[in-house]
């Protein structure tokens, strides 16, 4: 935290610091992120936001899956930027979780053969199709959200996000508490951890309707 201080990250960079102090740190309910989120987005004029850089992490920060108790966490930061306006930034090696609390470290190279035999195989592909379902649905990229908070799960973060150029919007379910009672009635296009109506710890689901 000494380094956000010295950095001003809260205020140059309010959407990076709120993403890191809620999933790193686990210092924020989810009423306190949305309250932090809504603040960030006050700050510039909505063509502003639009073209914001935003990211998990870069060579001046401690890498993304850092202080992560797993991939499953760093996915979820993923999603929340990637369903976010702006323009997001993915610093290489984020596509594999790759390690590195502060320099050298975390600008080590990429481990080209690891990856070439698979090694990271598995991380990659759920990057991969985060990145597509942007592109494929105007919704992650609008401004236009709606925030559900529900008072028994304090850390269980839900919103909904809508878009001038589609019809339906997106529900966004990411998990960052207690396993969490969850019905759905809709399409599903992502999830992990969700089985019986229970979106268990570090779950994630999104879908239409």
């Amino acid at each position: 935290m000494f380094l956000f201080r010295r950095m001003g990250f809260p205020k140059l960079l309010p959407l990076f610091y709120n993403i890191t102090k809620f999933w790193n740190y686990k210092s924020m309910t989810t009423e306190q992120l949305m309250y932090a989120v809504n603040y960030s987005m006050s700050l510039y004029a909505e063509q502003t936001n639009s073209v914001l850089f935003n990211f998990l992490d870069n060579h001046d920060t401690g890498r993304a899956i850092e202080c992560c108790e797993n991939t499953d966490v760093s996915l979820q930061k993923l999603i929340f930027l990637m369903t976010m306006p702006g323009s997001p930034c993915i610093y290489y090696g984020t596509e594999i979780a790759m390690p590195g609390i502060r320099a050298p470290y975390n600008r080590r190279p990429m481990p080209w053969a690891d990856i070439d035999s698979g090694k990271y195989a598995d991380i990659i592909n759920e990057v991969k199709t985060i990145i597509n379902l942007r592109k494929q649905y105007n919704q992650f990229q609008s401004s236009n959200m709606v925030w559900d908070h529900k008072e028994e799960y304090p850390r269980l973060v839900t919103y909904c996000k809508l878009s001038d150029n589609a019809d339906v919007p997106l529900q966004i379910v990411l998990n960052a508490g207690d396993d969490a009672g969850l019905s759905v009635s809709g399409e599903i296009i992502y999830s992990k951890n969700y089985t019986d109506n229970v979106l268990k710890k570090n779950g994630i689901i999104i879908y239409r309707g």
